[in-house]
C-alpha cells in the first residue's frame, strides 16, 4: 500500500514552477514590507495624535482650573492661542490618518513561527552508555560532525531572519509533545562505496501521517528547494528507519515534520564537508516554502512510492 506520493515533473515543468514560486515568494516578501512601513507610518502619525490630543487636554484643565488672576494676561492669552492651535492640527490628523491594514490580509511575523532542527545523532544515545555519532568514514569522519555543523548553520540562518529556533538533539527530552510550525531532522547517509549512483538526498514524512497533509508539502517544499541548492537528484527508496523515525512518535501530532537524508559520505564529501552553504541554503527555503503557504504537491500528478525495509543506496545508519 502506497504511503508517500510525489509530483512527477519533466525538467522544464520543475524549473518552470519553481520560478512561478519564486516570484509569489518575492512578491510576498514585497508585500510584507510594504505593510510594515504603512504600520510604521501609521504608529507614528497616532503617536504625534496622542501627543496633540494630550497637550490640548492639559491646556483646557488648566485654563478650567487655574484662576487667571494668579496669571499675567499677556500667559493666558498665549494659552488660548496654542489651544486653538492644537485642536487644529489633531483634526487635521484625524483626516489624514491612513487606514489599519484589515485583519484578513495580516501575515504572521517570522518570530511567531517555532522551528525545530534536529542534529541527527547529537546528544546522549537512546541506550545509557552508548555513544552514537551515526556513520563513521574510515579516516574517522563522523556523521554527527556533519549533521550538528549544518544543522548549527540552518539554526543561526533562521534565527537571522527573525524565526524563533530550537537547535535540537537526537533524543532530546524537549521532543516529547514538541509543539512548532515545522521540525525538520538533519541526517547523511554512510561512507559506504555503493557505487556512482549513491550521489543523491532522500526526504520523507512520517508514513503515518496522511497523504497529502501538511507533513507531505513541507517533504516536498524541502525536496523541491534541496535539489535545487545542491543539485543534486532526489532517490525515493526510504528505508522503514526513515518512514517511522522515532522523532515522528515523540512530537506532537500538530507538529509538521520530515527527516533529511542530506547525501552520501563518500560520494557527496565535498557538498557536506565544503559546500555547507548549499546545503543550508535549500533547506531554509524549503521551510520557508511551506511556512508561505507554498504546496509542490498542487502540480502534477503524485506517483506513488513504496516504503522498504532496507535499501543499499539509501541506508540510514543508527536511527
Amino acid at each position: 500500500m502506497p504511503i508517500y506520493v510525489a509530483p512527477v515533473l519533466s525538467e522544464e515543468e520543475r524549473e518552470e514552477k519553481l520560478q512561478e514560486q519564486r516570484v509569489q515568494r518575492l512578491r510576498r516578501r514585497q508585500e510584507r514590507r510594504r505593510r510594515n512601513r504603512v504600520g510604521a507610518i501609521s504608529g507614528f502619525i497616532r503617536t504625534i495624535f496622542v501627543g496633540i490630543f494630550a497637550a490640548a487636554l492639559a491646556s483646557t484643565i488648566f485654563t478650567w482650573f487655574i484662576n487667571p488672576e494668579f496669571i499675567q494676561p499677556s500667559v493666558v492669552s498665549g494659552l488660548y492661542d496654542a489651544e486653538a492651535t492644537s485642536i487644529a492640527a489633531s483634526d487635521t490628523r484625524r483626516v489624514v490618518q491612513p487606514t489599519a491594514t484589515p485583519l484578513s490580509v495580516a501575515v504572521t511575523p517570522n518570530w511567531a513561527h517555532t522551528i525545530g532542527i534536529v542534529a541527527g545523532h547529537r546528544g546522549p544515545s537512546y541506550e545509557a552508555g552508548i555513544v552514537d555519532v551515526g556513520a563513521v568514514c574510515p579516516d574517522g569522519l563522523t556523521e554527527l560532525e556533519i549533521n550538528f555543523d549544518i544543522a548549527q548553520r540552518v539554526v543561526e540562518e533562521m534565527r537571522g531572519m527573525g524565526y524563533t529556533v530550537d537547535l535540537l538533539d537526537e533524543f532530546d527530552s524537549r521532543l516529547d509533545n514538541y509543539q512548532a510550525s515545522a521540525l525538520v531532522s538533519l541526517h547523511a547517509n554512510d561512507c559506504r562505496d555503493y557505487g556512482p549512483q549513491a550521489s543523491t538526498f532522500l526526504v520523507s514524512r512520517a508514513a503515518s501521517r496522511p497523504p497529502g497533509g501538511r507533513d507531505d508539502i513541507l517533504s516536498e517544499c524541502i525536496g523541491l528547494y534541496y535539489r535545487t541548492s545542491t543539485t543534486l537528484d532526489r532517490s525515493y527508496n526510504l528505508t522503514i528507519d526513515m518512514t517511522d523515525y522515532h522523532t515522528f512518535r515523540e512530537i506532537h501530532p500538530n507538529t509538521p515534520a520530515a527527516i533529511l537524508e542530506m547525501g552520501f559520505m563518500l560520494n557527496n564529501r565535498d557538498l557536506l564537508t565544503q559546500g555547507q552553504d548549499q546545503i543550508v541554503r535549500g533547506v531554509v527555503d524549503g521551510i520557508e516554502c511551506f511556512l508561505n503557504g507554498e504546496n509542490p504537491l498542487a502540480v502534477g500528478t503524485p506517483t506513488p512510492v513504496p516504503t522498504i525495509e532496507a535499501e543499499a543506496t539509501a541506508e540510514s545508519e543508527g536511527q
